[in-house]
């Protein structure tokens, strides 16, 4: 059984359909070939991710920013819970640990 594990958001933001049947595509390709197609997904992957950050930004880049304008201790707290999802069992329980003590101390 595959545990599907929620995108980050930066990957549902760049990644498409097209991107997706390329990614497919390159184990049935000649090995000579497989190197080239994979670095043209990597540089269109890094083409889209650049786009994000240009001053006339899509609305969907709006997303990526969006953590950026909250307090610093909900940006942490929300960074340790997305990165949370992606640990191992022992990972977990170390961040599940600091969000506790970071959640008494901003409490003082």
């Amino acid at each position: 059984m595959t545990e599907t594990v929620e995108k980050p958001l930066l990957d549902s933001l760049i990644e498409s359909r097209q991107l997706q049947i390329l990614k497919t595509v390159v184990p049935y390709m000649h090995e000579n070939q497989q190197k080239k197609l994979s670095m043209l997904i990597k540089l269109i992957e890094f083409q889209k991710t650049a786009s994000l950050f240009d001053e006339n930004s899509s609305a969907f880049s709006k997303e990526l920013h969006a953590c950026a304008y909250v307090s610093d201790s909900e940006r942490i707290s929300g960074m340790l819970g997305a990165i949370r999802k992606y640990c191992t069992e022992k990972e977990q329980e170390n961040i599940d640990m600091i969000l506790s003590f970071y959640e008494m101390s901003a409490s003082c």
